[in-house]
């Protein structure tokens, strides 16, 4: 009997926690999307970015700006970002060109 009680209470634990991990993982997916038009460093880190329109884009990780180079219209880049501008430099992405995915 003693088994028994300890192996339901192991399996709901189990199942609990593959429920938790599916909510609160970053390799869920993602829950909103919002379309970057600044150049500002200061978004809440995103779990990946949507790559609207052919191009080089820059991100921002925190610490250092990483060119893009040709990021091809319809990918998603798999990096954690809080800022994001295009062509190489400082300029504001259009609506739809870098789509932040939380």
């Amino acid at each position: 009997m003693r088994k028994i009680i300890l192996l339901i209470v192991f399996s709901i634990f189990l199942i609990n926690s593959s429920w938790a991990a599916l909510g609160d993982s970053s390799t869920s997916s993602a829950f909103q999307f919002v379309s970057i038009t600044d150049n500002v460093t200061t978004h809440p880190r995103c779990r990946g970015v949507w790559v609207g329109t052919t191009q080089s884009i820059d991100l921002y990780d925190g610490y250092t700006w990483t060119l893009f180079q040709g990021a091809t219209a319809g990918t998603v880049i798999p990096a954690q970002a809080l800022g994001c501008r295009i062509d190489a430099g400082s300029a504001a992405p259009n609506t739809g060109d870098c789509v932040f995915l939380y």
